[in-house]
């Protein structure tokens, strides 16, 4: 009785923090993807150079100005208008490389946790093998020899996301496939196909959310690490991790130059990494009875 007496005075705080969680991931991505659409629109030419306005400080730090909000770089580049550029390339990297890998593991996954035998322990065996190779150390290899640049990047980022993605809806299908569904489905002459994406494929896009969410803020981190090191965007096409790599050699009489888009890259990834913690609580069947 005093255990059930506790639960009921305990559901709405526990309703409460939830909602509280799950509002702020959302509100910051939503400002962050805005800023980064219509950055052509609302931020300064982030090629336009200036050298008698180089390596100006934010307006915060000496207020003699407001030509450059967030200063300049060592060329007289608005960082601002390099900023929310730079934020623009590497969410879209990393949302087409997310979704690419996504699209590739949930298809193998599919095909192995429907068909067994055979088919699952080639597609097993395959990602057991990329998933012990670090990704970055083999990106900065393979684009070492194919050479850096926007498409070799997205296709690499792509290519070895899959196996996770692969790995857990295997498992997925191979337990949705022991339910009924799937037989009546077979029964009423549903054929492989039809049964995967019809049947199969809702009862386990749950996990495929959650996962897309976490995937989207590594590849966001990787791009980053790629393009500091000189592998990734190519100039002068701005980036967080090449505005970064810039500035690096200045850090102790220009730091904002590595700061700013540091912190713009911390953001996005906590965000993501935020809004998929809280879609698997929200997803969670343990969690329905606090969904109100």
């Amino acid at each position: 009785m005093l255990h059930n007496v506790d639960s009921a005075r305990l559901e709405p705080v526990k309703r409460r923090v939830i909602m509280q969680v799950r509002l702020w991931p959302v509100a910051l991505l939503v400002l962050l993807v805005g800023l980064a659409l219509f950055a052509p629109l609302i931020a300064p030419d982030p090629l336009a150079q200036s050298l008698r306005e180089r390596l100006q400080p934010p307006v915060w730090v000496e207020a003699n100005h407001f030509k450059h909000l967030f200063g300049t770089d060592q060329l007289g580049r608005d960082l601002l208008g390099r900023l929310l550029n730079g934020l623009r390339v590497s969410l879209g990297i990393g949302l087409i490389a997310a979704t690419g890998g996504a699209l590739i593991g949930v298809t193998l996954g599919m095909l192995a946790g429907y068909f067994r035998g055979a088919t699952e322990s080639i597609i097993m065996r395959l990602a057991d093998i990329q998933l012990a190779f670090p990704l970055l150390v083999l990106a900065i290899a393979i684009l070492a020899l194919v050479g850096g640049s926007l498409i070799p990047l997205v296709l690499v980022l792509s290519l070895f996301g899959w196996a996770i993605y692969a790995r857990v809806v295997r498992a997925a299908v191979m337990v949705q496939g022991q339910m009924d569904y799937v037989s009546a489905a077979h029964t009423a002459g549903a054929g492989h196909i039809r049964t995967m994406l019809r049947h199969l494929l809702p009862n386990v896009i749950a996990p495929i959310l959650v996962l897309w969410t976490f995937s989207v803020a590594q590849m966001v981190v990787l791009e980053g690490a790629l393009s500091f090191l000189g592998l990734g965007v190519r100039p002068p096409t701005p980036s967080l991790g090449g505005i970064m790599s810039d500035g690096r050699q200045l850090l102790e009489i220009a730091w904002w130059l590595t700061v700013l888009p540091g912190a713009a890259l911390v953001a996005l990834v906590v965000a993501f990494n935020a809004l998929g913690d809280d879609l698997r609580d929200w997803l969670d069947p343990r969690f329905s009875g606090l969904r109100g």
